[in-house]
């Protein structure tokens, strides 16, 4: 799986640096004048590909019950991925994955369509994380 999820990063073109062992992967992203970490890990035994997008600025103290409001009535409308916030540092973030098969359970689709699947979680984040942290920030 994380070769696959490596194969993704390569084809479209994402520069990236591995992390812990080569089954996760760090990409610098960047759109317009605002740049975040996208921080994509393959967990082989769950079978899941877990992307996460970090706010590029931490919330401030005063600021985090909108905060936390915001990621409560946001993720409860989303039909995939969530943000979330740590309210002891006001680390934001957004997740999303998408399960592709484990050892416990097996599934019968081909490289291509878990390659499909991996990307669509991916951009599907990006998106996301772009459209949503400049709102956060006002």
């Amino acid at each position: 799986m994380a070769e696959l999820l490596k194969n993704v990063l390569v084809e479209k073109s994402l520069e990236y640096e591995e992390a812990e062992g080569g089954k996760a992967f760090a990409v610098d992203y960047e759109f317009e004048d605002v740049s975040w970490l996208l921080f994509i890990q393959a967990i082989e035994e769950l079978g899941l590909v877990v992307v996460y997008s970090s706010c590029p600025f931490t919330i401030e103290e005063k600021d985090m019950s909108s905060i936390l409001e915001f990621c409560s009535r946001t993720s409860y409308v989303m039909l995939e991925g969530n943000f979330e916030m740590d309210p002891d540092d006001g680390d934001l973030r957004f997740k999303s994955s998408v399960f592709i098969g484990s050892p416990a359970q097996q599934t019968s689709i081909s490289d291509e369509d878990a390659k499909t699947l991996i990307a669509h979680a991916i951009f599907f984040n990006l998106f996301t994380a772009t459209v949503s942290f400049p709102s956060v920030a006002k």
